[in-house]
């Protein structure tokens, strides 16, 4: 919303919950105080950070007390700090009882805030769930080679290797990091040889990038 620099976050506040109607000044002090801006909602808007800024929209999402909210990229543009603020708000939020739709291209910050997940890609939703549930442990390898073709075209015959991407001079397995032994032997075999490999932990992120990448290597 578009708030006036020269008012007070409180006289903001006020000037929406008139529109709103039927807003207490109780109601008002119950969401200041569940923004953490009760100490400073007398002062100037235009003397707020960025987080303080965004804590304050927030506020007034809050005036009627909806059980369902949607938030659209709501730690865009803020730094570090203002980002850890509204995750901790949004997840104080849910512990509240509140149901938050969170819109973001964050995915760490997604992470860490969601219980419930969906990736979309061209308008379909082709993954969802609890993020621990989407993100797989303990099956994917980082491996460094000397002929990164071979190792390629040698890996895609074993039926345990589920797939094979680039990053650089690195290749990164979808395979059970137990069979990193064998990896190692059967490239050594063909004439490639390992000067690096270890497992690596999965994100949100890689995942994401995992699904909804549209090629993949040959």
């Amino acid at each position: 919303p578009g708030f006036y620099p020269y008012l007070s976050g409180w006289d903001n506040l006020r000037v929406f919950a008139r529109i709103s109607r039927n807003v207490t000044d109780n109601r008002m002090k119950e969401v200041l105080k569940l923004v953490d801006l009760a100490d400073r909602a007398k002062d100037k808007f235009s003397g707020y950070s960025q987080g303080m800024k965004q804590r304050l929209a927030i506020a007034c999402a809050l005036l009627h007390d909806p059980e369902f909210i949607i938030f659209d990229e709501p730690t865009s543009g803020l730094d570090p700090a203002g980002m850890k603020e509204i995750r901790e708000l949004l997840i104080r939020l849910g512990q509240e009882g509140k149901t938050i739709f969170l819109n973001s291209h964050l995915l760490h910050e997604v992470e860490l805030v969601c219980n419930h997940v969906a990736i979309i890609k061209e308008g379909k939703v082709i993954a969802s769930g609890a993020p621990n549930d989407l993100i797989k442990h303990g099956d994917t390898l980082q491996i460094r080679v000397t002929d990164i073709d071979k190792a390629v075209a040698l890996l895609n015959e074993e039926d345990w290797v589920s797939s094979i991407a680039r990053e650089g001079d690195l290749l990164i397995l979808k395979a059970p990091t137990e069979r990193a032994t064998d990896i190692s032997a059967l490239l050594a075999k063909n004439g490639v040889f390992v000067s690096e490999m270890k497992a690596r932990e999965d994100s949100l992120e890689s995942i994401f990038l995992e699904l909804t990448e549209e090629e993949t290597v040959d």
